[in-house]
């Protein structure tokens, strides 16, 4: 101690982050100077924009790298990107990134969609396959045109405001394809729909929000508040009243319909005394 005071050191500067590129893996890390020539070699890229020591994205990576191990053997052209934004910020930025992690789908090296699934393992793999086309699941095309099950309708851009308007009590699942709590809570969701096919004026209906109408399907789902997946709401005659936020369990979905909350009262303008 003596001696430390009569000579005190500097304290050792802190550890540089780590670099993640350095570690075995298939995810792809771009820079400047390779992200042209792999865009145009990978038609298909989930890209995730991260910063080392951002807790989210450290949560993150093992998933991300085993989904990237998974697709290189199964599908090598569906390709898991990736790029350190403390190493490449001009390149992030031309990108637009919101925070960290950022993960944007690329087709053909344009910006198709920003990536809104879980970040587990089995969720990036389905994403990349559905909108790869792999394994004849259905691309986002063809999942728009599936049938409509007994009981349950599928909404358009084009018949949405019409069909909420002209029936007294609706709810809205508003999914993807290829979400993974969209798939786990279908099933249940159509089997209520059925329990409910003979009472015109209940129903259980479902929007695609990533089917072929793009644009239009978008502005719905944005105009409805939908920023996850999925998203259940409950209408009537048109009008939002609340979404739904019990369990996603037959005995759930039945419950609530059959006894549905009653609209809020309207707003009275205040009175002041003259």
């Amino acid at each position: 101690m003596l001696a430390f005071m009569k000579s005190p050191q500097k304290p050792a500067p802190p550890a540089p982050p780590p670099d993640w590129s350095k570690e075995p893996g298939k995810v792809h890390f771009l820079t400047n100077e390779t992200w042209d020539s792999f865009m145009k070699e990978h038609s298909s890229v989930l890209l995730m924009m991260f910063a080392p020591w951002c807790g989210y994205c450290k949560s993150m990576k093992p998933d991300y790298f085993k989904a990237a191990e998974i697709l290189s053997e199964e599908h090598p052209s569906a390709a898991l990107a990736a790029i350190d934004c403390t190493r490449f910020k001009p390149l992030c930025k031309q990108i637009e990134i919101k925070g960290f992690p950022t993960v944007k789908y690329f087709k053909n090296g344009e910006f198709e969609k920003e990536y809104e699934g879980d970040r587990s393992v089995e969720d990036l793999v389905t994403f990349m396959k559905t909108v790869s086309g792999f394994d004849n699941i259905p691309d986002e095309k063809e999942a728009s045109k599936e049938t409509e099950p007994e009981g349950l309708k599928i909404l358009t851009a084009a018949t949405f405001d019409s069909f909420l308007s002209k029936t007294g009590h609706v709810i809205v699942m508003f999914y993807a394809p290829w979400c993974g709590h969209c798939q786990n809570a279908k099933p249940k969701f159509l089997k209520v729909s059925e329990a409910f096919a003979e009472e015109p004026d209940k129903a259980f209906t479902a929007v695609d929000c990533t089917q072929d109408s793009g644009e239009l399907i978008q502005i719905c789902c944005d105009k409805q508040g939908v920023n996850g997946y999925p998203t259940i709401k409950y209408y009537r005659y048109g009008a939002f009243v609340v979404e739904y936020d019990g369990d996603r369990t037959e005995q759930d979905f039945l419950a609530f319909m059959k006894s549905p909350p009653h609209p809020p009262p309207p707003s009275q303008p205040d009175s002041k005394a003259g």
